[in-house]
């Protein structure tokens, strides 16, 4: 069966609705899942999420946590990493100093002076992890989600023999978005994704075929939708593309929206988006975390073991106000083998790319209690669990790979089958 390590799995939400849509794949279902984590507590909470998980699928899967490094790389198959080297302790005062000095910075997770601080802090443990994967697993391949990805990825492979490919799980949110905005379901929808991490942009989106863009241009005539991503939506509206990450990320990735107090308030203080662009806006919310992370996830697990979620069902509510219809309940279909089920892919470039599974590291399922969306979804739209609808997650998950050098786009299409061009 095939080995696959996390490295940093308590990353709670992350590593458990990683491992849920693994194990939905056939030549997966029976993995060894190794849970690795230097902090002995958190470890034991992913640990009772994942044999939860794996005992209500009846996945034959074995899960195995440790703390020891080196036995979760050993004989691995794959590696999975999503560690935080030094944690938000130490990672507030790359947002902070530079604060001091006039420079105010929304994440600082991958570029400026906080992303060289992270970057100088983390390098040193990822080719650490990559020499333990020379040595226990070297014909593994290592999927990293922690940031700051580009330069990551590019020291680990100009420094190491170890495959490496970097994810994200951007394109998916933002085609959700934007297919919210012009009232299409997931089944709709398909796109031409390209780019690096962070900066990826739809050179195609379409809506049962036909261009969206249009279409999504009309929609941002509504304020409320407007107002959800100013700085992106002033992006599409000057450059007629749309770029895949956050206002407030690509207010750092574009310094012009953050070079004045006067800009800053105009921009990146007043969005309804995930992440409008406020100062020091991630630090901000694992510092409130910091306190409540315990009993959020006893929370969580409750809920897991509730008769209604039994089934492996993973239930949210989004904001879809269909004719004053408000929150609408939808779900996952229960946990399942799905033989016919295809991976949507995108470009990956650098080793910096997208690809990450729904709800991932840093995806706190957080949205706007008056996130917009369609103002006029008739009635027929609103579906069964698991079967489209205005605000339907896409189902297909992204596994992108490379090569070296690799520069080929993916397209994708409906149901999540990747058609090939170069």
């Amino acid at each position: 069966m095939p080995k696959i390590a996390f490295l940093g799995a308590g990353s709670f939400v992350f590593t458990r609705n990683l491992i849920r849509d693994i194990l939905t794949y056939p030549a997966l279902a029976g993995s060894d899942l190794y849970l690795m984590d230097i902090d002995a507590e958190r470890l034991s909470y992913i640990r009772r999420a994942v044999d939860h998980t794996v005992e209500t699928g009846a996945y034959p899967a074995r899960v195995v946590a440790t703390r020891d490094r080196e036995q979760a790389l050993e004989g691995a198959d794959g590696v999975v990493c999503t560690i935080l080297q030094g944690g938000v302790g130490v990672w507030r005062h790359d947002i902070e100093i530079p604060k001091k000095y006039g420079l105010d910075i929304n994440v600082g997770d991958t570029r400026g002076p906080a992303g060289i601080f992270r970057a100088l802090r983390t390098i040193p443990v990822m080719l650490s992890i990559c020499r333990d994967m020379e040595r226990l697993c070297p014909k593994a391949t290592l999927l990293n989600y922690t940031n700051p990805m580009a330069m990551l990825c590019q020291a680990m492979q100009s420094h190491s023999g170890v495959r490496v490919t970097g994810l994200c799980h951007s394109v998916q949110g933002t085609a959700e978005m934007l297919g919210r905005w012009i009232c299409a379901g997931a089944e709709q929808i398909s796109y031409l994704c390209a780019g690096i991490n962070h900066q990826a942009w739809f050179l195609e989106f379409l809506c049962d075929g036909e261009n969206a863009y249009p279409r999504i241009r009309e929609a941002l005539k509504r304020p409320e939708v407007l107002n959800e991503e100013p700085v992106r939506n002033e992006m599409y509206l000057r450059l007629d593309y749309y770029v895949t990450e956050s206002s407030g990320h690509n207010s750092e990735y574009n310094p012009w929206f953050r070079k004045r107090p006067e800009l800053i308030e105009r921009y990146c203080r007043h969005g309804t988006g995930w992440n409008p662009g406020e100062h020091a806006f991630l630090v901000r919310e694992h510092l409130a975390r910091e306190k409540s992370w315990r009993q959020d996830i006893e929370t969580k697990l409750a809920a897991a073991g509730r008769p209604e979620a039994g089934q492996g069902v993973r239930r949210r509510h989004l904001q879809c106000p269909v004719r004053g219809r408000g929150a609408v309940p939808l779900q996952r279909q229960p946990a399942q083998l799905r033989p016919d089920r295809q991976p949507a892919r995108r470009i990956v470039r650098g080793g910096a790319g997208a690809g990450l599974p729904l709800r991932a590291a840093g995806d706190t399922g957080r949205r706007s209690a008056s996130a917009p969306g369609c103002p006029e979804r008739p009635q027929r739209g609103l579906r069964g669990p698991g079967r489209g609808g205005c605000c339907r997650r896409r189902p297909a998950q992204d596994l992108s790979r490379r090569g070296p050098g690799s520069s080929h786009l993916r397209r994708v299409k409906p149901g999540g089958d990747p058609v090939h061009g170069r």
